[in-house]
């Protein structure tokens, strides 16, 4: 059994200030060369009453009793309370990743996590997660800077980070998040930016325009009046389309989010399928190739703008609006689990009032 010198004790009471003024009762334990904090839930209101005193009294005897028995924990060796604190930050986010998504089909966050993680390996792969500090954040946002990654990119990936050292302060690894020591400007921020769609006249020029691959071209249009991601279009097969009446509905458990999407398709998406109800729908090569096609189509049909099949949900989203529909209907359209998501597309419709009424100058 290892000796501990009883004048350095491996286990402190120490507390936290609160807002409210009352005191946070925690446990400093550093053994071999390993620090852990223990946020015990007992707290400490210096009320000036009798009553209170001995309140304050028995929650101090209480974190007491509490800290004597990590000690003992600490003797017998019973204990793997400090072993998570040799852990580095990139093994950590994978417990984490396994923790979180073990039984989780959510690809989206699955392939953040897996992101993140590659870039932390990439920028310090050994270093404890109880020795991130400020500087580390500071330094890991700029790696990611010189990657010429999208400012949103970076965004999620620092989110996913934020969200593991959470956890840490959860689990008593860390006493605070380190993030919260950086400023708004030294933090990534979530771009705003307005998204890229095709106009009408957009449309018109695309359907009129050749297309290297006709099934690139009819998949395309398809979203455009359907919403759908291009997995979601790819595994489109007759089982997913329904007859409801006189119209055809979609009904389609989404690849991205698992999300359920049950709706009717509009006449013009009806016109591009409607001949080919007969197992899969649309038979596309991959993503990277369906891109260079749309590159190639959109130069043909003289539009200056960068089109990704992406483009078509956009399109689809901003099309409704403009009609007239509702941000909470068109975010269960397009399967989004959170109407924020779906806000963006309200600045298109802003900018195209803005535009509108700039049109006054002329006269």
């Amino acid at each position: 059994m290892k000796a501990i010198n009883c004048a350095k004790e491996p286990v402190k009471i120490r507390f936290k200030k609160l807002k409210n003024g009352s005191l946070s009762i925690y446990l400093d334990i550093y053994y071999n060369k390993c620090r852990k904090y223990e946020f015990l839930k007992l707290y400490i209101n210096n009320g000036k009453s009798k009553h209170q005193k001995n309140v304050d009294k028995i929650t101090l005897q209480t974190a007491q009793k509490i800290k004597y028995q990590r000690i003992l924990e600490i003797l017998n060796h019973r204990s793997n309370i400090l072993k998570i604190n040799n852990i580095t930050l990139v093994d950590y986010c994978e417990k984490i990743k396994n923790e979180k998504y073990i039984s989780s089909k959510n690809k989206s966050s699955i392939s953040i996590y897996n992101a993140t993680i590659a870039h932390l390996k990439n920028y310090s792969p050994k270093t404890l997660i109880i020795n991130i500090n400020k500087e580390f954040l500071i330094g890991f946002v700029s790696f990611l800077r010189n990657k010429n990654l999208a400012s949103n990119t970076i965004f999620f990936y620092f989110s996913t980070l934020k969200s593991v050292l959470n956890q840490a302060v959860r689990n008593g690894i860390l006493k605070s998040n380190p993030i919260n020591q950086l400023s708004k400007c030294e933090m990534p921020q979530k771009s705003k930016h307005i998204p890229n769609f095709l106009t009408s006249d957009n449309l018109n020029a695309l359907k009129n325009a050749n297309c290297p691959n006709a099934e690139v071209k009819r998949a395309f249009m398809f979203s455009c009046f359907s919403g759908l991601r291009f997995s979601d279009v790819k595994k489109l097969t007759s089982e997913n389309i329904k007859t409801d009446g006189n119209q055809l509905r979609i009904m389609i458990k989404t690849q991205k989010t698992d999300d359920i999407v049950c709706s009717l398709l509009p006449r013009q998406a009806v016109n591009i399928i409607k001949n080919n109800l007969q197992n899969t729908i649309f038979k596309l090569p991959t993503l990277s190739t369906v891109e260079k096609h749309l590159k190639i189509w959109a130069k043909n049909a003289q539009i200056n703008k960068k089109i990704t099949f992406h483009t078509a949900r956009h399109t689809f989203a901003t099309m409704l609006l403009s009609q007239g529909a509702d941000l909470y209907t068109i975010s269960k359209l397009l399967g989004h689990s959170n109407i924020t998501t779906t806000q963006i597309y309200a600045k298109v419709i802003d900018q195209k009032k803005d535009n509108t009424i700039m049109l006054l100058d002329n006269v």
